[in-house]
Order: C-alpha cells, then sequence, then structure tokens
C-alpha cells in the first residue's frame, strides 16, 4: 500500500504463494476493521486494509487460473463466481478477535467468466460458461437456489442503471433488460458497427446520460439518459 500524497510505502503484506488473478480488489468493513478483499489466481484472500495482516485465504480454484470476477459484499456476506469453481457465498465471521469467513452456499448452474454479475434486490443476475453455457442465471441470494436459466442476450458483460441492467455480448448485442426473479426481460437490443478484434469483453459504463462501449481500438457513446 502506497501514501496517496506523497507515494511512500505504507505496508506490504506477506505473500500466500500465488499469482495474481483478474480480479480487482473491494474495500469492506466488518468487526471494526476496514478489509481488502480479492481473488487471486487460486484463492480468496481478506487482508487488514491498515496493517497488511492476512485474515483469511480461502481456495477458490477456476478453470485456466481466470478468477475474474470482482467480489460482491453484502450484509456480512460475500461472494463470487468463476469458471468452473461455481459460485459460492460465504458469511463473515469474528471468532475469538479473529476474522474470518464460512461457506453458506455452492451452485455450479452459474460459473460467471468475464462479465461480473449483479445483486439487485435479493437476486444475483450473471452469465454461465460451462455448465450452463452462454446463458442468463438467476439465482436467489439468500438460499443460492436457481430461478430460472435463459438464453436472454448470450454471454455478456453488465452494468446497472436506473433499475435496468445494460448488457454487451461477446458478439456485440447490446441488450436493456429489466431483471426480476420470475423473468428475464429484454427490453430491446441492437448491433454494434463492426469494428476491433475478437470478442466484446470489456464491461459496459454510464456516465452522465451516456453509454460508453470499449471493443479493442473502438469506443462507442450512445446517449441512454
Amino acid at each position: 500500500v502506497l501514501n496517496n500524497n506523497k507515494g511512500n510505502l505504507g505496508w506490504t503484506a506477506a505473500s500466500i504463494g500465488d499469482l495474481a488473478g483478474y480480479s480487482s480488489p473491494i474495500l469492506i468493513e466488518f468487526g471494526g476493521k476496514r478489509i481488502l478483499v480479492n481473488l487471486t489466481a487460486k484463492n480468496l484472500i481478506g487482508v487488514d486494509a491498515d496493517t497488511g495482516k492476512l485474515l483469511w485465504n480461502v481456495k477458490h480454484e477456476s478453470y485456466a487460473d481466470e478468477n475474474v470476477m470482482i467480489p460482491i459484499h453484502h450484509g456480512g456476506y460475500l461472494f463470487v463466481s468463476t469458471l468452473k469453481a461455481g459460485s459460492v457465498k460465504w458469511q463473515l465471521v469474528e471468532e475469538s478477535g479473529r476474522i474470518g469467513i464460512k461457506e453458506i452456499w455452492r451452485s455450479e448452474a452459474m460459473d460467471n467468466h468475464h462479465g461480473d454479475v449483479a445483486l439487485i434486490e435479493g437476486y444475483l443476475y450473471g452469465t454461465s460458461t460451462f455448465y450452463n453455457r452462454d446463458q442468463w442465471v438467476c439465482l436467489n441470494w439468500e438460499t443460492g437456489e436457481t430461478e430460472y436459466i435463459t438464453e436472454g442476450t448470450g454471454k455478456s458483460a453488465l452494468t446497472f442503471a436506473d433499475n435496468k441492467l445494460y448488457t454487451v455480448s461477446t458478439k456485440g448485442l447490446v441488450g436493456l433488460v429489466k431483471p426480476s426473479p420470475e423473468e428475464f426481460e429484454v427490453i430491446s437490443t441492437f448491433q454494434l458497427p463492426k469494428g476491433g478484434v475478437g470478442p466484446n469483453w470489456a464491461h459496459p459504463v454510464i456516465c452522465d446520460g451516456k453509454l460508453y462501449i470499449r471493443h479493442g481500438e473502438f469506443l462507442y457513446v450512445y446517449k441512454v439518459k
């Protein structure tokens, strides 16, 4: 950790002997501590954000070490979903002054690759890769039960704004979706212009009433306000 103003070193954490994953860390608060939570190549770790002390290290091994999803934290629980490892929800626990996590449920219905997962009003929405190839899956946050599996807009990256999901599929199909545990309602779709190499993997971004979508060297901007 570096000082934001001066750039000097604050602390370094001891290595767990693992490589970095593709995931970005999140900062949460629990048990009076600020905690950095992140997926490495093969583990889910928690580090004291003020001291660098390792709080927990739990195995989470994905196909080809592709732990990509940014962890979700909500109400003292953590959730991740990655290739073939499936979806897992853990509870943060404090015992004798030590903070750790324990598994609550696990599901193979959704194994997310690159597009992330959205938690909306008690339900998780994301696409699967191996177990339900390129399908959209809705999971119950509390129980892990599968609400439905549907083709929807295909394997996609997502963002959430104004109570709608904005999705971009690997094939460049952009979708506007009204998510609910009863139905994955696709309101409208359009196809991105040709340009860029390979599948569309970049996440869509919404800012100031505009939808930004990047593919390779191309950037598309749409008014959505």
